[in-house]
């Protein structure tokens, strides 16, 4: 094996031609706990056959089975890492050329920027299909070499079979001229069951047993606005003596975010974990999500806080509005007094007949409208319409809200 290829498969690439014709490789920057890597670790272990999904990450990662934990067991067989240093690495490339060999799928999906670049490139040298998923929106690129990666980027989703926008809103926002465009909303599984009563989850996570606990679960970069949770959290737990507020994710600014808290008067009701496989533990206790981020396509952890059944409030961006649809309150960026105060109004007793209300509408459009099945359902049709043209997998998906929804022409939502 050559250096720098992981393969934790157990012998994948040597299955017969049957199996490998519907044989899909997610391919994504790296196997972390981010919501994108969220979605892929369900959509593999839930998928059901003839389909059968391998995961590979383009970046070397911990030991995903030690980050992710008994999460990771029902992908572990179907899991790769190529080891690309940056996005400049040929040597990496050609490690993922000789992996897609080995595995021999029908149809790759990329997702994120490195794996568009990269695997749209091994697509099209290998002579594969695929499609791409975009997970973000639109952003300025302020240096040189992100504008030569998002050029690149936009080139390889021209040349993609299919390219997945996340929500009308997202795909509204980017110049998606010359793609085959679709929307495919990403889908949720219902919360777990709990056996432990509440005061026992918090106390084994840390958390007081009395705590008022709001809780943010995000990717910890400047975009997602945690300065903006930092200023409001101080100004929540100032006016709330039981205020107990969690941000909940990694990411590069994360250490930052940590020094920040702990540098705070209000650090003692400051939690932040960190990177967490256990998110929906993390939700099931938790009275109130805050989601302060500056840029959305379609945040996973605002539809895992509504299948949990908890009132809402997130900042007034259009995909965000578009995912809620008056299911929660919206915010405007930025602005951590407007947070802080419609967090404490939010949380006062005589707002208790609205919490219910905004949770219970939260599960039930998560329930109606974004549920797991349904979201594997529309990207295996969309998995067969470019591999075989559907004819072995059923009745088209319905173009409604949260299905996928086919162009006329390229360009066209």
């Amino acid at each position: 094996m050559a250096e720098g290829l992981t393969i934790t498969t157990g012998g994948a690439g040597s299955a017969g031609p049957a199996a490998a014709r519907r044989r899909v490789v997610w391919l994504l920057d790296g196997l972390g706990l981010g919501g994108a890597e969220r979605l892929a670790v369900r959509f593999a272990a839930a998928v059901p056959p003839p389909w059968q999904v391998e995961l590979v990450g383009l970046k070397a990662e911990p030991d995903p089975a030690q980050v992710w934990g008994a999460a990771w067991a029902p992908v572990a067989g179907r899991a790769h890492q190529v080891h690309m240093r940056r996005l400049a690495d040929a040597a990496g490339w050609l490690r993922l050329l000789r992996l897609l060999r080995q595995l021999r799928p029908a149809l790759l999906h990329t997702h994120l920027r490195y794996a568009t670049v990269w695997g749209g490139a091994a697509a099209r040298v290998l002579g594969l299909p695929y499609v791409a998923t975009v997970h973000v929106g639109p952003q300025p690129e302020p240096l040189r070499r992100q504008r030569w990666a998002a050029g690149l980027e936009a080139a390889s989703r021209r040349r993609a079979a299919r390219v997945i926008y996340v929500s009308a809103a997202q795909r509204a926002a980017w110049d998606a001229r010359g793609e085959r465009a679709v929307v495919v909303a990403n889908g949720v599984e219902p919360p777990p069951l709990f056996a432990a009563p509440l005061a026992a989850r918090r106390r084994a996570l840390g958390v007081p047993e009395a705590a008022w606990v709001l809780t943010t679960v995000a990717v910890v970069r400047a975009a997602k606005g945690w300065r903006t949770w930092l200023r409001a959290a101080e100004r929540i737990a100032a006016q709330h003596p039981r205020a107990w507020l969690v941000w909940v994710g990694g990411g590069p600014e994360l250490e930052a975010l940590r020094r920040a808290a702990a540098a705070s008067r209000w650090a003692a009701r400051l939690q932040v974990p960190g990177p967490r496989a256990d998110v929906a533990a993390w939700l099931g206790l938790s009275d109130l999500f805050l989601f302060p981020s500056e840029q959305e396509a379609q945040p996973t952890a605002v539809l895992e806080a509504m299948a949990t059944g908890l009132p809402i409030l997130a900042s007034d961006l259009p995909a965000i509005a578009e995912l809620l649809d008056g299911c929660g309150r919206l915010l405007p960026p930025g602005d951590d007094a407007a947070w802080a105060a419609a967090a404490l109004a939010l949380g006062s007793p005589a707002a208790a007949p609205e919490r219910r209300a905004l949770a219970a509408a939260a599960r039930r459009r998560a329930a109606e409208q974004f549920g797991e099945a349904a979201w594997r359902e529309r990207l295996l049709q969309l998995y067969a319409e470019v591999t075989d043209g559907g004819r072995r997998h059923g009745a088209a998906a319905p173009a409604a809200a949260g299905g996928v929804l086919l162009p006329r022409r390229p360009a066209a939502l």
